[in-house]
């Protein structure tokens, strides 16, 4: 290949292709740059859609509720005398609220009383007024539940053109609002229904007002398309999802809407190329201005190295050197040294020819010393190497017996501040995989006081504990410490240990130690974990014997007192308090003997546990015959439940002389200050515990 070929290929590949390659680069990054802003103005959009429905949406929901509130309804619900100013209010809302289209004032037996615009032969006609989803018959507890559940709103969706007033519109949302009373004593009285009618596309009305006329917008629901543009998923065009929830406080269920928006990655591009349209035709420009240059430049180079080769090629060859009328200064010394060059080479060749027949005579003699050297550094280094070898893995298992010892330190202090068997078992195996990374590893702990079952393993897969622990109940000796056993065709190695007097928990390693080394601190750290779960173990049944009414099983008056003081310790909580004391023990004991009496205050603790059973756990024997029940928090909702039980026991317990009678007190810190709190109650149940003994006599 010429020299003038080659300098113009170099010339095109070091101008012309990376020039190509920068180009196409920064179109890419200009319109990933540009598809990045669209993305990130299209997110803006649609957070502003979504925030803005929802505002209205809440507005809406919050003005409904406060005109089914209104005495007005009602009133107007069955009295002609209200209907005018039932219409007025009606037309005034629906007037006031630009998402709505119409609105309905309903009775209960599912008939339109007033309404504002729409149609009412086509609501009375549709599924909306029926309300058959929210009128089934519900398991609840009692008539109060179920009617607390009936008043309150919920929101439907609805496909009916013939409810909404534009042509082609089918699809909508219904607010349903009950008319009802306040809650009663044990029931709600509902008259009727607010329904309220909005299109979706007011939705779409209020996403038109936030969005650019190039942006696209639609509202589907579980995936069909109901409202706005055709948005296709498959095509490059840049989108942007949101769910928008149609619901607002105290409605009993939640409609999602799942909003779009979207712009077109044509449009894109034409930003783009109308931006950068200018400055690729001036980059153009200048290329071919700089190219025309290059290659005049490389035509007038190229001359000057053709010279200079053929010097290069002269000199190779051993031909003489003479002096040539180079334009460029660098060439003319560049032969000028070569011509020196080649008078010194000669002079050094010979001296050359000369030195070498003397070294090798010396290097004959360098061969047999080398000889008997390498033959003496050969046995020297086997013997330093198998030496090094030997204390590497003596420092190694020194280096790494201090860490573990280190890692079992650290492993019993960390174990201290352990508060449940999830963190004891992830401390441990932590602990474990620190000093042996690759290790197979899995531990059991069982359900113990105040614990539940724990397992976990590492790089062991499809390990089934409750398949280990039958083999272990199957085995002949189950305290055993140390066994093979096989899961699966696979053998794994199995230590179990005490957690307790009567459980055990246990530790599988899938391979098994190479050295005794490492067998002894697993040791360490079995040892460690067992020691420490028998001494949790024993402390957690003092605490529990210690706070346990022997007779009855019912927390004691030092687990009274301990909760009451947590209670009072803590900033604005609320406790309610029941005293409870039983009736007829002191008879009991002195004439059928204190046996009897002990059964008496065994079935009394039963009773009072039945009748607290999903309201209140805190149920206490705080004296003799006396007891406590203590609501706090969300219990003190169920107070009138818990009254309601207590009182249907004392009602059965006149009837019935088998049953157990006893008198009670309440109060709560609503009514007095919390250290007065047991002494009210206390002071209520003796007043109950009057009248007991006045409704005996007057029975006699």
């Amino acid at each position: 290949m010429r020299l003038r070929t080659l300098s113009f290929i170099l010339l095109i590949m070091i101008a012309l292709i990376p020039s190509l390659v920068l180009s196409v680069v920064i179109y890419q990054k200009v319109y990933h740059l540009a598809e990045n802003g669209v993305e990130q103005k299209l997110d803006r959009v649609a957070k502003q859609i979504n925030t803005d429905v929802i505002h209205q949406i809440e507005l809406l929901s919050t003005g409904l509720e406060l005109l089914a509130e209104q005495k007005l309804m009602r009133l107007g619900m069955d009295n002609l005398f209200y209907a005018r100013q039932v219409y007025d209010a009606l037309n005034h809302f629906g007037k006031n609220n630009p998402l709505i289209e119409s609105l309905y004032l309903i009775s209960e037996d599912g008939f339109v009383v007033e309404s504002y615009a729409g149609d009412i032969i086509a609501l009375e006609d549709s599924e909306i007024i029926k309300l058959d989803q929210y009128k089934k018959p519900m398991n609840y507890s009692s008539k109060l539940v179920t009617e607390q559940f009936m008043a309150t709103s919920w929101v439907e969706h609805f496909n009916n053109a013939e409810l909404l007033e534009k042509e082609n519109e089918t699809d909508g949302i219904a607010f349903i609002i009950p008319i009802s009373s306040s809650v009663k004593l044990d029931s709600v009285d509902i008259y009727g229904y607010l329904i309220a009618i909005m299109p979706i596309s007011k939705i779409i009305t209020l996403a038109e007002s936030v969005k650019k006329p190039q942006e696209l917008v639609n509202i589907s629901l579980q995936g069909k398309l109901i409202e706005g543009d055709s948005i296709d998923e498959e095509s490059d065009d840049v989108i942007k999802n949101s769910r928008i929830a149609i619901t607002s406080n105290g409605f009993k269920n939640i409609l999602w809407l799942d909003l779009k928006v979207a712009q077109s990655s044509e449009e894109i591009r034409d930003n783009i190329h109308t931006v950068l349209s200018p400055v690729l035709t001036a980059g153009t420009i200048m290329f071919v201005i700089l190219l025309l240059i290059a290659v005049s430049s490389a035509h007038f180079f190229s001359r000057a190295f053709n010279q200079l080769n053929s010097l290069i090629q002269s000199f190779k060859l051993g031909g003489s050197i003479y002096s040539k009328p180079f334009f460029i200064l660098e060439f003319r010394e560049l032969n000028n040294l070569l011509r020196r060059l080649q008078k010194t080479i000669n002079q050094q060749i010979q001296k050359l020819s000369d030195k070498n027949r003397e070294l090798a005579e010396v290097d004959k003699l360098r061969e047999k010393y080398l000889l008997e050297v390498q033959s003496l550094n050969s046995g020297l280094e086997q013997q330093v190497e198998l030496r090094t070898q030997e204390l590497a893995l003596t420092l190694d298992k020194v280096e790494h017996g201090h860490f573990v010892f280190q890692q079992l330190i650290k492993f019993r202090r960390e174990l201290e501040a352990c508060n449940s068997n999830i963190a004891v078992v992830a401390t441990m195996l932590n602990s474990i995989k620190t000093c042996q990374p690759n290790i197979s590893i899995a531990l059991f702990l069982p359900e113990q006081v105040n614990h539940r079952t724990v397992f976990q393993n590492i790089n062991i897969e499809c390990l089934d504990p409750y398949l280990i622990n039958e083999q272990l109940l199957a085995s002949e000796n189950r305290d055993v410490s140390d066994k093979k056993i096989t899961l699966q065709n696979e053998l794994l190695y199995l230590t179990s240990f005490n957690v307790s007097s009567d459980k055990h928990g246990w530790l599988i390693i899938k391979d098994k130690m190479d050295s005794p080394e490492k067998n002894s601190w697993l040791t360490l750290f079995i040892a460690e974990i067992n020691s420490y779960l028998m001494m949790r173990s024993l402390n957690e049944n003092l605490d529990l014997a210690a706070s346990t009414d022997s007779l009855t099983g019912l927390k004691n008056r030092k687990a009274f007192d301990q909760y009451l003081a947590i209670l009072q310790s803590q900033t604005d909580s609320k406790a309610g308090l029941y005293v409870i004391d039983v009736n007829g023990l002191k008879g009991v004991n002195d004439n059928q003997g204190h046996e009897q009496g002990d059964l008496l205050i065994i079935n009394a603790a039963k009773t009072l546990s039945r009748c607290a059973e999903n309201i209140s756990e805190h149920v206490f024997r705080i004296g003799g015959d006396e007891f406590a029940i203590i609501l706090a928090g969300n219990e003190l909702k169920q107070v009138d439940k818990l009254t309601a039980n207590l009182i249907q026991q004392q009602l059965f317990a006149r009837s019935d002389s088998s049953a157990v009678s006893f008198s009670f007190g309440y109060d709560s810190t609503e009514n007095c200050e919390f250290s007065m709190l047991y002494k009210a109650a206390d002071g209520n149940m003796y007043k109950d515990k009057e009248n007991f003994y006045r409704r005996r006599k007057g029975d006699k």
